[in-house]
């Protein structure tokens, strides 16, 4: 501490401004003042009695005028963006910040609802994609439309072919039936599926799709079908 004797003015070639004169040419400074003529403030601290400034967070410097760049030590799990005095974490697209407001983790935007899907959503690291369920495809543009697999050929229908919204189905010309597969057909023998299906005094002959009756000798079949 610096004392000053009675009668024993010192002197300072200069003008202490914003403190008074302690010694020759030393001045002392007002709280919140610094400098040689105490005419500087600690822009972003405080002056301690030394003539010296302590720095508030986010500064440093002689006269705390200099912003300490926290990006620089990668302080952020992703994105920082520096200020002055200070600094701001952000996180990349599709992803968010944990409740710590610094660690950042993934959306799921599939289950949040925040995506374009149509129908089928796949979450993926920081994203998501789209897909489209067994029957349609997508139509460039991200909606899922019907494929028509009829009018494409790859339905595997052996005879008749109908398109339905994601699917088709299957079903034979009159005299057909559907077989287990669902896609091909095989002929009805008619003459044993419904034996009467032939007038008396007649014989019963399968063909492919269909039958035909023949009279018996000594008959012929009139106009109305009948064996006369």
């Amino acid at each position: 501490m610096i004392s000053l004797q009675e009668n024993v003015f010192p002197v300072c070639n200069f003008s202490c401004g914003n403190g008074i004169c302690v010694a020759d040419n030393l001045c002392r400074c007002f709280d919140g003042w610094t400098g040689d003529q105490c005419d500087e403030v600690c822009g972003n601290g405080y002056c301690v009695p030394t003539n010296s400034c302590v720095c508030n967070p986010g500064w440093t410097g002689d006269r705390c005028r200099t912003d300490i760049n926290e990006c620089s030590h990668n302080v952020c799990n992703q994105i920082c963006i520096n200020t002055q005095g200070s600094y701001t974490c952000d996180c990349n697209i599709g992803y968010q910040f944990k409740n710590d407001n610094l660690t950042c983790e993934d959306i799921n935007e599939c289950q949040t609802g925040d995506h374009n899907c149509t129908q089928t959503c796949s979450n993926t690291v920081g994203s998501y994609t789209c897909s489209c369920r067994a029957g349609y495809k997508d139509n460039g543009y991200g909606n899922c439309t019907d494929i028509d697999e009829c009018s494409m050929g790859t339905s595997g229908c052996q005879q008749l072919c109908f398109n339905t919204n994601g699917s088709y189905y299957c079903q034979c010309n009159t005299g057909y039936k559907l077989m287990n597969d669902n896609s091909s057909c095989d002929d009805i023998n008619e003459c044993i599926v419904d034996p009467g299906v032939c007038p008396l005094r007649s014989n019963c002959i399968n063909t492919l799709g269909s039958y035909q009756c023949n009279c018996i000798d000594g008959y012929q079949m009139n106009n109305t079908g009948m064996c006369i």
